[in-house]
């Protein structure tokens, strides 16, 4: 059989995803001067496609990144990108793009491990890329003074974890637990807010992410960079939270 010459093209997006049981979190942000240009762009997720639309001619342009229901978006500081997140049969991951351009500008899911060779040892020359999240990933902010970071949690079996990624590099720098969940693979969490730092803190300089959920308060989480550009987490100001460290 010969594939046909005609082919179907996306013209028009009907419906928005809105709040299901698998997404939970924002899905549907404002973007003001993209292309330098006057108005407001609409930027909302259907299915497996974000919309970028312009709210007075209605003219819409997609992203179309994901094989799957994209179940959260980030905005960037500068209002030009966006980042968007699915779970699915290909496995989790998020995608930052060019809200003007619908251009991808990297894939975060990944993290790189040591293989091990035989109980208790492992050849650092012999690296193993494994999936960061387990199902899918249900929030996701960006660092709200640059950009240059992207945080996000995952679904998986219980407790949500917050991974903080150079998303330019795909490089994870740090992670933790956040919300348990009572039914594996259901999020639990809502919401991610990374707060802006401010100078009373503690620790001193502490990144401040908020996470709203399943559980009845929200919960803040406290993160100081340390040495080799990895990140210690709290709970609270000061107090250790648990990582499981499976990237570096």
């Amino acid at each position: 059989a010969r594939r046909p010459d005609a082919g179907l093209e996306l013209e028009f997006v009907f419906g928005y995803n809105g709040a299901s049981k698998w997404t939970r979190s924002a899905n549907l942000f404002a973007l003001h001067g993209l292309d330098g240009a006057d108005g407001v762009r609409i930027a909302y997720s259907a299915a497996g496609t974000v919309v970028v639309a312009d709210a007075q001619s209605r003219a819409q342009k997609f992203f179309r990144g994901h094989d799957d229901d994209v179940s959260c978006i980030a905005r960037h500081p500068s209002g030009q990108l966006l980042a968007s997140g699915q779970g699915g049969k290909s496995g989790p991951f998020l995608k930052v793009w060019d809200a003007r351009t619908m251009q991808e500008l990297a894939e975060i899911c990944y993290v790189t491990t040591k293989r091990k060779v035989r109980p208790g040892a492992v050849d650092n020359e012999l690296n193993t890329r494994t999936p960061f999240y387990e199902y899918g990933i249900c929030a996701a902010s960006f660092e709200p003074k640059e950009g240059e970071l992207l945080a996000a949690v995952g679904v998986d079996e219980k407790l949500h974890e917050l991974g903080v990624w150079e998303w330019k590099t795909g490089r994870l720098i740090g992670s933790t637990q956040t919300i348990s969940s009572a039914t594996p693979g259901v999020p639990a969490v809502h919401a991610l807010a990374w707060a802006p730092r401010h100078a009373h803190a503690q620790p001193q300089g502490a990144h401040v992410f908020v996470v709203v959920g399943a559980s009845p308060m929200p919960r803040f989480v406290f993160a100081v960079p340390q040495g080799q550009g990895q990140w210690h987490f709290a709970n609270k100001q000061g107090q250790p939270l648990a990582a499981k460290g499976r990237g570096e």
